[in-house]
């Protein structure tokens, strides 16, 4: 039955957000998504059916709808007795995920994937790329409708930083006809084509900006609030519970209405303040040591529990940075570092 479902399973992706983090006890820590609902296990099964590991798994999106959960209890009982010594941790942004998570039996923690961003990349020392002229606000979100771009639209000086990942060329040119004073960096840095930014060159864009912009109304945590405060950014936001206000307060984020006039008061409001960057960078920093601590001694006593090695990782080095997409196989490799 598994065997014949196997067989007749979607094409599995040629890429995916993960990492191994050893080989001797096998752990991998992956994002699951449409394609990977289980991450790298998912993808990679035929391989670990014969291993015992652990998979520590995030999500792309974000856990809070129960069909969501309900799909991942589903994909787990389906593989349950193919990937039969393989063992599963997911990581809910909030307490609310890991509930639902919890409620459909699978089992969770809560541990924000916001810590993992990279705090020696996303420093005040990265400067700009070549060519770059600063702005009064940014904002680093792919071009697609639920980024909420236009309430942006009153803003006189907006950088756009974008990933290539779902681009619509469609949407692109739809977007420089209603809003042609947003500044499109990628297009602007690649006269025209498409620039790929290197994430320390989106730390320096930030550190040559004013203010950081998070305008989605419905994600997850959203990786960008988190490179903004690591660069020193102060953060305009709208609402929103996918698990990215977990870092923000009063002296590092104004929230705005989902209105374009709210949004550039906001921004106003933020840039007349001038607020210490090297405080907001200082005060983030020192949350997320503490939640990486509080990651780490659970990780641990999950590995105890389920190796009998304790403190197994000293440190939350080997998780951090892990969040771009990368080829399968590359992934795998990985196991020949060890």
């Amino acid at each position: 039955m598994l065997r014949a479902l196997h067989t007749t399973s979607p094409e599995k992706p040629a890429q995916i957000i993960g990492r191994i983090l050893s080989a001797d006890p096998m752990i991998t820590l992956s994002k699951r998504d449409p394609r990977s609902p289980l991450g790298i296990a998912g993808v990679e099964k035929d391989f670990f059916r014969k291993k015992q590991a652990l998979h520590i798994v995030s999500d792309t999106w974000h856990f809070r709808h129960e069909r969501r959960s309900r799909g991942i209890s589903k994909a787990l009982r389906r593989l349950s007795n193919y990937l039969v010594d393989n063992h599963f941790i997911f990581l809910g942004n909030t307490t609310y995920e890991t509930l639902l998570l919890s409620g459909c039996n699978i089992p969770s923690i809560c541990s924000s994937e916001l810590i993992a961003v990279d705090e020696t990349v996303f420093s005040p020392e990265a400067g700009p790329p070549a060519g770059f002229e600063p702005a009064e606000a940014v904002y680093v979100a792919r071009l697609v409708p639920l980024k909420r771009h236009e309430l942006a639209r009153d803003l006189p000086n907006v950088a756009l930083a974008y990933s290539h990942a779902k681009f619509d060329p469609q949407i692109y040119e739809q977007m420089k006809q209603a809003m042609p004073h947003f500044r499109f960096i990628n297009h602007e840095l690649g006269k025209g084509n498409y620039y790929h930014l290197s994430s320390r060159e989106v730390a320096g864009v930030l550190n040559a900006c004013e203010v950081g912009l998070c305008l989605s109304g419905n994600e997850g945590a959203m990786r960008a609030s988190m490179e903004y405060l690591m660069c020193g950014l102060p953060v305009v936001a709208t609402r929103c519970p996918g698990g990215r206000e977990r870092y923000f307060d009063s002296d590092n984020c104004i929230f705005a209405d989902d209105t374009p006039a709210a949004v550039a008061d906001a921004v106003r409001e933020a840039v007349r303040r001038k607020s210490d960057r090297s405080e907001i960078r200082r005060s983030t920093l020192q949350k997320v040591k503490f939640d990486r601590m509080d990651f780490v001694s659970t990780i641990n006593e999950i590995i105890a529990s389920i190796y009998g090695i304790h403190d197994f990782f000293e440190s939350y080095s080997r998780f951090t940075g892990y969040m771009e997409y990368r080829p399968v196989k590359d992934v795998m490799n990985e196991l020949a570092t060890f």
